[in-house]
This record gives C-alpha cells, sequence and structure tokens, in this order.
C-alpha cells in the first residue's frame, strides 16, 4: 500500500488536540529515511515530524528526554530512540505501522515490530 503523506508541520489546526497514542522505537535515521528532517524543536521537543498519512494526523516527536530540555549532559537527538507518537485516536499508530512495514521497528506498548503490528491491524479490519 502506498501511503500519502502531506507534512503539516505549523498547521496548529490540525495538530492541536493531538495526543500520545503510543510510542515508537527507531533510530533517528530510520525516521528521517522515511518522513524526512524533523522540524519545530521547542523547549521539551528536540525533533518533531507533524504530517497526514490518507487522512490521519499524525505527530513523532521526543518528549522531553533531549538536550533541549535536560542540557548538554542528555543525548543528541541523532542517538534518540524512543518517539512519542501522537494524533486524535489510535488511526495514528495504524498509520505509523503502515510507513514503517518494511523496517525493523518496533512499537514499544506490545514489543511487535512495525510491521507485525501492520499485519495485526489489517487482519483484524
Amino acid at each position: 500500500m502506498n501511503t500519502q503523506i502531506e507534512r503539516v508541520d505549523g498547521q496548529w489546526d490540525k495538530t492541536d488536540g493531538t495526543h500520545l497514542q503510543g510510542h515508537l522505537n527507531a533510530s533517528y535515521a530510520e525516521i528521517v529515511s522515511v518522513l524526512g528532517q524533523p522540524t519545530h524543536p521547542t523547549e521539551k521537543i528536540d525533533a518533531s515530524w507533524d504530517f497526514e498519512a490518507d487522512g490521519v494526523v499524525v505527530t513523532i516527536h521526543n518528549w522531553k528526554d533531549g538536550q533541549n530540555y535536560n542540557g548538554p549532559a542528555a543525548p543528541p537527538v541523532e542517538e534518540l530512540k524512543s518517539w512519542s507518537i501522537g494524533g486524535h485516536n489510535l488511526k495514528a499508530v495504524e498509520a505509523v505501522a503502515e510507513l514503517f512495514a518494511n523496517s525493523k521497528v518496533t512499537y514499544s506498548e506490545s514489543g511487535l515490530t512495525i510491521k507485525e503490528l501492520a499485519q495485526i491491524i489489517t487482519s483484524s479490519n
């Protein structure tokens, strides 16, 4: 399946009200290879990707574990491995599962690879 991705960085009317839906275990480089460069760091976030995947609003970002929040003793963003998946509902996790289906990244609540999670979601629909 070819997921249509549209970046919505800074479009608060789309991302307002999103909240934590799960966690993605992936390297910074793996996420960049799929979604491109991150945008808008804040005092609590070092990297963020805001996008719509087939109409589903998704945010992927680190939360309070990088140098922006913890200072230079914290790992640089390129070394972070745990990312928050935000959205309006669990469809955000489904969208991430489809985007990363061919990689070995995992969804941390289940310990399943994203590919395994995508197969479960597909078979349950």
